[in-house]
């Protein structure tokens, strides 16, 4: 039975109820925190613009004065950025600080802002649109980001549309998302939203509507939005070596100057779309050379001198600290702590996805087989293995995530950005980092769940015992404090500008 249009409308209807729902309560969990806990005084950028206007309420008018409150807590830390490149429509080259946000997220801001201010019927200061519109931007891409990520598990796990119980398996994963561990950066003003709807929509091109060139135009708008979108050449590269291995042995009649002739298509359409997704980010830092390294500046940066002068990792390195080890001190223990969850997950569940698949991946390797290859970029092979949601006992069996071969570039990147996340990085900006990359870290989660409510281990296991259902309770109970716990004292920290970010 094919997969109506009702079906998908009543499902995003149900999706985007729960989102919403999310974010009010986030909201006044936001603005209750920001009344009666003190901003912390952070060492962090502060823009002046901004505290001005929130400060001086004459000037304002009651409405306006509660939007403010309203929308205060979402504009801390690196909000304070985004918003100020969106006030001014630009960078200036007194900030160079400001190069490493990325120019996607704010020139949608503005332009939302702009339209905002055209249609309200009340007159709203620009500041107070841009914030508003930054607000009602992620909301969007939020809800949007949910819906993909359904359409995309479902398409992966799930083809049988007469039973209702894989969707519900689903629909869970959907939630994992909605209540995720970063969820106040998928309202605040950073890019996780927005980042994690292009990625999704991209992929959703890829591996549903099979269309590379679409696809690699989403990601180039990723990359624009934030520099790890660069990545995604990795999947558009996966996917046509894959795709080019497949019409070659789907044709063995053709001539060796054929052959060779397919292989060379395929070669250009894989170097113009690695191109594509490239362009936004060079073009970036062609402009950001030309703004701070022309003969008109005072004081060139020094990454201006440099053979290839990139800005973002100079900047990175001078204003975060970023780089190898570097944040491997003691005083930065809690945001080891406050890491280690999802740290654990991409990695663990990443050597439990290869330690099931090893033996597909070497003869896949060895062989080259037609039918293996195709699996990774054509989830309908695994359709025979993945409708059967019935032990035959009766017991209904949940979706099989790991044995999804189609999951492999999604858990590569997955382990590269983890690995990344604590070799270089910032520690407890894994949590956001690696819930807004793809969509791997949910069906692990998922999957880590629903193996020990199932006593479904890597190796043979004994009829459940007492052990085996506290391992139950304790699984599901650790993730529901992980989760309920990161959302609300999250989101009181990031408001206050306490040290969550």
């Amino acid at each position: 039975m094919p997969w109506s249009n009702d079906n998908r409308k009543n499902y995003w209807s149900i999706i985007i109820k729960k989102c919403i729902q999310s974010r009010i309560q986030l909201t006044i969990l936001a603005i209750i925190a920001d009344l009666f806990i003190p901003d912390h005084m952070a060492d962090a950028y502060h823009n002046e613009l901004i505290y001005e206007h929130f400060n001086n309420s004459k000037q304002n008018g009651w409405l306006e004065t509660i939007i403010i409150m309203a929308m205060k807590p979402f504009i801390s830390w690196d909000g304070q950025y985004f918003i100020t490149i969106a006030n001014y429509g630009g960078y200036y080259n007194t900030d160079e600080q400001m190069l490493a946000f990325f120019p996607f997220y704010p020139l949608i801001i503005r332009i939302f802002a702009s339209i905002l201010s055209t249609i309200l019927l009340v007159k709203l200061h620009w500041i107070t649109c841009i914030i508003i519109s930054a607000y009602i931007v992620n909301i969007i891409c939020f809800c949007f980001s949910a819906c993909l990520l359904f359409e995309l598990s479902q398409h992966f796990f799930y083809h049988n549309h007469n039973n209702d119980d894989g969707h519900d398996d689903i629909m869970n994963i959907v939630k994992l998302f909605i209540y995720n561990p970063a969820s106040i950066f998928f309202t605040a003003c950073y890019t996780e939203s927005l980042f994690t709807a292009l990625t999704l929509a991209a992929f959703c091109c890829l591996y549903i509507g099979h269309n590379p060139f679409n696809a690699s135009l989403l990601f180039a708008m990723s990359a624009f939005t934030r520099s790890n979108g660069f990545l995604s050449i990795g999947y558009i590269i996966f996917y046509q070596i894959c795709h080019t291995w497949l019409e070659y042995m789907n044709h063995p009649w053709r001539k060796n100057s054929l052959k060779i002739f397919l292989i060379l298509k395929n070669l250009f359409n894989t170097i113009i779309f690695v191109i594509m997704i490239m362009i936004p980010f060079f073009l970036y830092q062609y402009y950001a050379y030309k703004l701070f390294c022309n003969s008109e500046s005072i004081h060139q940066p020094q990454w201006c001198n440099y053979s290839i002068p990139l800005s973002y990792q100079a900047i990175q390195a001078k204003y975060w600290n970023i780089g190898l080890l570097r944040y491997y001190q003691w005083k930065q223990l809690p945001n080891f702590l406050l890491a280690i969850p999802i740290l654990f997950v991409i990695l663990y569940s990443s050597y439990e996805y290869f330690y099931i698949n090893f033996k597909f991946f070497l003869s896949t390797l060895v062989y080259r087989q037609q039918k293996n290859i195709s699996m990774f970029i054509d989830c309908t092979q695994m359709k025979n293995s993945n409708n059967n949601n019935n032990n035959k006992d009766g017991k209904r069996k949940t979706i099989n995530i790991i044995g999804s071969k189609q999951c492999l570039p999604f858990v590569l990147h997955s382990i590269f950005l983890a690995t990344f996340c604590i070799l270089f990085m910032h520690i407890q900006v894994s949590n956001r980092f690696l819930l807004s990359s793809n969509p791997w870290p949910y069906w692990a989660i998922f999957h880590l769940e629903s193996m020990k409510r199932n006593n479904k281990l890597s190796s043979p296991s004994p009829s459940p015992t007492l052990f085996t259902q506290h391992l139950k309770i304790t699984a599901t109970m650790i993730r529901q404090i992980w989760f309920i716990g990161y959302f609300i004292l999250g989101t009181i920290m990031f408001a206050n500008f306490l040290p969550f970010t």
